[in-house]
């Protein structure tokens, strides 16, 4: 059976939060490919750039931060 890699993008304008995430996700997937980012825009950016078969299989966003948020952030 084939391991699929699991990717997971985490955003969060709080340092602390983002390792947090980090370690916890780590904890339960260590073999998962983390990819963080401190605000929405950076996200998306990066998000756009990717092709389909790049995308992750989560997204954890936070709903308060600056720049875009978890409220406003979207993929056009």
């Amino acid at each position: 059976m084939e391991h699929k890699l699991v990717k997971i993008f985490i955003t969060d304008d709080d340092q602390e939060d983002l390792e947090l995430m980090e370690e916890a996700i780590l904890k339960a997937e260590p073999s998962a490919r983390l990819q963080k980012f401190t605000n929405g825009r950076t996200a998306l950016e990066f998000l756009n750039s990717r092709v389909d078969d790049d995308l992750p299989c989560l997204i954890v966003l936070d709903y308060s931060m600056p720049v875009i948020n978890g409220q406003k952030c979207y993929i056009i």
